[in-house]
């Protein structure tokens, strides 16, 4: 598959009577482990290749645990896939099919890092002249583009998000940028000695009206975050990225993340990066007097950027568009997913900022509060933009400590 690269891991094909949801028989797939094994289906019927006049996409599948499983055709140069994250138990797989003109050359289904020995039923795959009233998740486009084709059955998913320090909401990035015009932050566009210097200030003017306020700067590998012991070095920074974003034709070999890259791209929603600071030293409930998340870019510039907070225990080198961690999903993809009581990501913007020449600075007081009230764990948090302008940020495994990102915080303990 050009393009595409499925593993030719060996894979057992079986018709049986179990699982059957149409018919006698279904399909019964075996896995023999693997990253993105596939199996491709006998060439079709000429009388049934041509899916130009159809719209929907349907199929049972039947699995055993929570999971990800993919369909692919290929027509013509082009390729159509469904990433399916699924249930145990019967699934019904709908998608929007793309009224491919040229016949269907070729039909995979295969399955996302299988367990060794894992089975997979499928029956009943068919298609339909009616629109789909909803799609299964991963739906692989930016959600934040109601424009798009498919995500226009699932407008009820997009939150308005709200704004932390204040009642007002946002639709996107550039909605909430706009309604932040006229607060930009006075630091912004210094360099990071510069920053540091004046941020070193700022917190001696703030002493003299809190005597017993504290600074701490969480920067990996770097002293000073703790009051206690202000030798110590920092070990708490965790970040990484993705190389890849929609559609799923594009990134379906590409399911691996950038942990341990010396920089980090700032994008899209869809190809952004996840940081987190481990804050444990700050009291709960501490008054947060000032906070600043500094980037120090390796491009620029970029932006207006905004900054969600993470709602998912992500590991720094299983975290992809599919999980957060090994054999955990994300309830869509990279967390696109912000209703209910669990949501992957909390509807909030927590801050927003600019990236110049060379640096990025964010306002993290109201981040920095939200996760030392006590009431939301502190899981990092994922910075992207409208996808038009792009920098680049050093991350936490740059060798110069001074270039890595760094929070500083002046908070005064109860």
């Amino acid at each position: 598959m050009p393009g595409l690269k499925p593993e030719t891991a060996e894979i057992k094909a079986e018709r049986v009577k179990e699982n059957a949801t149409e018919g006698e028989y279904a399909l019964k797939l075996t896995f023999n482990g693997g990253n993105m094994p596939a199996v491709k289906i006998a060439a079709l019927p000429a009388d049934k290749n041509i899916w130009g006049v159809y719209k929907t996409f349907k199929a049972d599948v039947t699995v055993s645990r929570e999971c990800v499983v993919f369909f692919v055709a290929k027509y013509g140069k082009n390729d159509w896939v469904k990433i399916a994250r699924l249930n145990a138990g019967k699934n019904t797989v709908i998608d929007l099919y793309p009224q491919a003109v040229d016949p269907v050359a070729e039909f995979y289904i295969g399955m996302y890092a299988p367990k060794q020995g894992e089975q997979i039923y499928i029956d009943n795959i068919r298609l339909t002249t009616k629109q789909p009233e909803t799609i299964t998740p991963f739906r692989f486009q930016e959600p934040l583009d109601l424009a798009n084709s498919a995500l226009r059955f699932e407008k009820k998913l997009i939150p308005k998000f709200g704004i932390l320090g204040g009642n007002l909401t946002a639709a996107n990035v550039s909605d909430f940028y706009s309604k932040m015009s006229g607060q930009e932050n006075p630091l912004a566009g210094k360099s990071a000695a510069e920053i540091e210097k004046a941020l070193s200030t700022q917190y001696e003017e703030i002493k003299k009206t809190h005597p017993k306020a504290l600074l701490s700067v969480f920067r990996s590998g770097d002293a000073g975050y703790d009051p206690q012991a202000p030798s110590k070095l920092y070990t708490g920074w965790k970040d990484c990225g993705l190389s890849c974003h929609g559609p799923a034709s594009v990134n379906l070999h590409n399911y691996a993340n950038i942990a341990g890259a010396p920089s980090l791209e700032l994008f899209s929603r869809g190809r952004a990066p996840l940081m987190q600071a481990d804050l444990s030293v700050i009291p709960e409930g501490a008054e947060i007097l000032s906070a600043q998340l500094v980037l120090v870019l390796a491009k620029g510039p970029g932006g207006p950027y905004a900054v969600e907070a993470c709602n998912r225990p992500w590991v720094e080198k299983e975290y992809t568009w599919t999980r957060y961690a090994k054999d955990k999903f994300w309830q869509d993809s990279n967390g696109f997913s912000w209703l209910g009581d669990d949501p992957d990501f909390w509807p909030v913007y927590i801050a927003y900022g600019v990236c110049y020449e060379k640096t990025g600075i964010f306002d993290f007081k109201e981040a920095v509060k939200f996760w030392t009230d006590g009431k939301h764990k502190n899981y990092g948090f994922i910075i992207y933009g409208s996808g038009q302008e792009k920098a680049r940020a050093y991350s936490c495994n740059v060798k110069d400590v001074k270039q890595r990102p760094a929070i500083y915080v002046v908070y005064e303990p109860k």
